[in-house]
């Protein structure tokens, strides 16, 4: 099952980085089957996919975990 949920969040980051690409070329919005969307707005669009590469990292058992010792 964990396999499912790791190509599920796979291909929305590469959606997520396909739209940061047309954003970052210029593009506000796409037409698709005389449909325009508009696209996201760059922040929106990085924390999208800073969510989904924690979310990967978790999936894939690379989650961080941080102590602190004392003396």
């Amino acid at each position: 099952m964990a396999s499912d949920d790791i190509a599920t969040v796979q291909s929305q980051l590469a959606s997520v980085r396909s739209a940061i690409a047309l954003v970052e070329s210029g593009a506000q919005s796409v037409a698709a089957d005389q449909e325009r969307v508009e696209l996201p707005d760059l922040e929106t669009l990085y924390r999208r996919e800073t969510t989904l590469l924690n979310r990967l990292a978790t999936l894939q058992g690379g989650a961080i975990t941080v102590s602190y010792l004392r003396r």
